[in-house]
């Protein structure tokens, strides 16, 4: 090899040719050569072609020019940016940041049933312990002010084979179609949430499908540290085989367990396929096995791709919004106020209208208060 150091050359000007300008060094070796640039940037008048692959930076940006990707770009001005797909309406679930809890809370003395404190987030509870459901604090150094908080008052060490606790959202049916479901296009998708509980170990979370038998798809992700936010990011493969119908239906439908009894425990994760309890809750955490044991999430995302991009914030308003499709509450501390118009038809009887803010995801059942707060009088 030899090396040839030169100030400058300088080939064809005009649009004949590029111009290289401020070339310290030349080397030559077999098969290779090697143009080193000094202080001076290179200049390229016209046009220039590299035929293979040329890399920017350390591993920083890659232009193949045979496939036409670009990758190794992760930051923009220091800011992430997302992989892939669209940039806005990215977040497939709603309130991920539990921001709206139309609710009065905490919620207190919780033992059974499908409870809804956080909107669109519900404690789900089969004989599994004694709960408060609450509004926590959130991450403020991630941007997040609330979160969902679940403490077990009365702990279950020994449940029974078909109790659980559990939390559950679910997406809904028509806005899942661009995951393109029961196709051979259908797209993996990346669930990313923060949590933090008094247990460590191995948890457990599942997708389900309702409109194909419950085909379900599980996995496990591990909480280090106890009393600690850790963020946490599961892929799952698009489900070729099921079609999610194009309604205002249940979708998807996401778990996070918590605890559970035997017939949810013993099997293996899976990857898309027939409904199996005991491939659902395969790592158990315990939050609920003791008194005391929580649990809390925030910034819960699921989008399109393999890649979790940065958590999408959106504005409070936003939240509600979409939040007032499946409940709204009239009374005046409500966040939404009191829609209602009412007249005195006689002594005992009132007439009244409920002016919705959002059409309703379906016909709404509807609870009476009293002004004492009273459910189900008038």
């Amino acid at each position: 090899m030899s090396a040839i150091n030169v100030n400058s050359i300088t080939g064809r000007t005009g649009t004949h040719g590029p111009v290289l300008t401020g070339v310290t060094t030349i080397s030559t070796g077999v098969g290779t050569a090697h143009i080193g640039i000094g202080s001076t940037a290179l200049l390229v008048e016209g046009d220039a072609r590299v035929t293979g692959i040329l890399t920017v930076g350390t591993n920083t940006l890659t232009l193949n020019g045979d496939t036409g990707v670009v990758s190794g770009i992760t930051t923009i001005n220091g800011i992430s940016y997302p992989s892939g797909g669209q940039l806005f309406a990215r977040n497939m679930v709603d309130n991920g940041e539990m921001q709206i809890a139309q609710r009065s809370m905490p919620l207190t003395a919780l033992t059974t049933g499908n409870n809804y404190g956080v909107d669109r987030f519900f404690l789900g509870i089969q004989n599994h312990g004694t709960w408060t459901y609450s509004q926590g604090s959130g991450i403020s150094t991630e941007g997040f002010t609330s979160s969902a908080r679940f403490e077990c008052t009365s702990g279950d060490a020994s449940p029974s084979g078909t109790d659980y606790a559990l939390m559950v959202h679910y997406v809904e049916a028509q806005d899942c179609q661009r995951l393109k479901f029961g196709t051979s296009a259908a797209e993996s998708i990346t669930v990313s949430f923060w949590v933090k509980s008094n247990k460590t170990g191995n948890a457990s979370f599942d997708f389900r499908i309702e409109d194909n038998a419950q085909q379900l798809a599980s996995a496990g992700y591990t909480i280090n540290s106890a009393d600690t936010w850790e963020y946490k990011t599961i892929t799952f493969n698009g489900d070729t085989a099921s079609t999610i119908d194009n309604n205002n239906g249940r979708g998807l439908q996401m778990t996070w367990w918590f605890s559970s009894g035997s017939d949810f425990k013993g099997g293996s994760y899976q990857d898309w396929g027939a409904y199996a309890g005991q491939n659902r809750n395969v790592n158990d955490l315990g939050v609920g096995t003791a008194d005391n044991d929580f649990i809390e999430f925030t910034g819960i995302q699921l989008e399109v791709g393999t890649r979790a991009t940065p958590f999408e914030h959106r504005t409070f308003q936003e939240y509600l919004n979409k939040c007032l499709r499946y409940y709204v509450d009239t009374r005046t501390t409500a966040l939404n106020g009191a829609p209602t118009i009412g007249q005195a038809i006689n002594a005992a009887r009132v007439g009244t209208s409920v002016q919705w803010k959002q059409m309703m995801r379906a016909t709404p059942t509807v609870t009476i208060y009293s002004n004492q707060n009273s459910e189900g009088r008038v």
